[in-house]
């Protein structure tokens, strides 16, 4: 496998993977659709340690077949927990997870997944997005890179606005502490930025 992986990739690999097991045939495009989402979440993280090594652990680990209510089938490392599984599913299913039913029992929320398992996700009625309590480490809440980055994701966005209105106040006062008599926006014009 991992010689397999390192002379023609992981495609080559997943497809590898199929071929022993034709239970899952329907699996490489799963993943293939999941390297797609990676490669477009790609472009809105920085260089990251801890991230790059999590997708190394969900691409290459051993991983855990997953049952949805309707019998659909998710893929997901092991240790993944019913919020990775609802991230799995859908970003905004995982925003508003609020509790998980596995096997018909109600769990917590950083309960290991296993095989086989089925996870039924329970929604908030109103949306109120995801708690940064899960992103702790610790606390294991989320374990896949896809989840900590839709995570991620959310809390910057609603943090651009309050960031915003701060760098305008730091240009204004700093500007006039130096004595620059322009406006934020047209200092920002000068630095080559559109606003």
């Amino acid at each position: 496998d991992m010689h397999l992986t390192a002379e023609e990739g992981i495609a080559a690999h997943w497809a590898y993977k199929e071929e022993d097991n034709q239970t899952f045939g329907h699996q490489y495009e799963s993943k293939m659709s999941w390297f797609n989402q990676l490669l477009d979440g790609q472009r809105d993280v920085a260089e990251d340690i801890d991230y790059l090594d999590s997708i190394k652990k969900d691409v290459l680990g051993d991983q855990v077949f997953i049952y949805t209510p309707k019998g659909d089938i998710k893929t997901l490392p092991v240790a993944a927990t019913p919020l990775d599984f609802a991230y799995e599913v859908h970003t905004e299913l995982g925003h508003d997870c609020v509790s998980a039913v596995v096997n018909g029992k109600t769990v917590s929320l950083e309960t290991s997944l296993k095989n086989g398992d089925t996870v039924e996700i329970r929604k908030s009625k109103n949306s109120r997005g995801p708690r940064l309590d899960w992103l702790n480490p610790d606390l294991q809440f989320v374990t896949t890179s896809k989840a900590k980055l839709k995570i991620r994701q959310w809390f910057r966005k609603q943090e651009r606005k309050s960031n915003i209105i701060r760098g305008v106040q730091i240009i204004e006062k700093e500007s006039k502490k130096l004595g620059i008599k322009k406006t934020a926006e047209e200092i920002a014009l000068l630095s080559g930025f559109e606003n």
